[in-house]
């Protein structure tokens, strides 16, 4: 997802972009926060949330940086 998101940031395709959004958005609906390894094992967390961070930031001004996507990954 990061190297989607930075695609965006260097070519400006929205595709990239939508591509990004989808997998996380993906990824949360099919591992639930709370629930399975995904969560519970520390290294993979935070390796996710660091991903997370970057593609936050890499997407910022994108058209799926929206207060929903936010609010998904906040929750």
């Amino acid at each position: 997802m990061v190297h989607l998101a930075r695609a965006w940031r260097l070519t400006g395709d929205d595709g990239f972009a939508e591509a990004a959004a989808g997998h996380l958005d993906g990824f949360i609906a099919q591992n639930p926060p709370g629930t399975g390894i995904h969560w519970r094992v520390g290294l993979e967390l935070g390796m996710r949330l660091t991903s997370w961070a970057w593609i936050v930031e890499l997407l910022r001004g994108s058209p799926v940086a929206t207060p929903e996507l936010g609010g998904a990954l906040l929750a």
